[in-house]
């Protein structure tokens, strides 16, 4: 991706996704997300409410 813009990488480190950091997390662990963040996610997406499915619906 850089390269196409004449910046050849040798290493990429995702750090975000979103409203979701890798902040306190060692390298290979993983945790929960959120009720917040996948709200969020889910709203970035545009999903439709009724599109997603029942075990990741979030309610208020």
């Amino acid at each position: 991706m850089v390269s196409a813009i004449g910046h050849p990488a040798k290493r990429l480190t995702r750090i975000r996704f979103g409203c979701i950091t890798l902040d306190g997390l060692a390298e290979g662990e993983v945790r929960q997300l959120t009720p917040h963040e996948i709200k969020v996610l889910l709203n970035d997406a545009k999903f439709d409410h009724e599109q997603v499915p029942k075990k990741v619906r979030i309610y208020s």
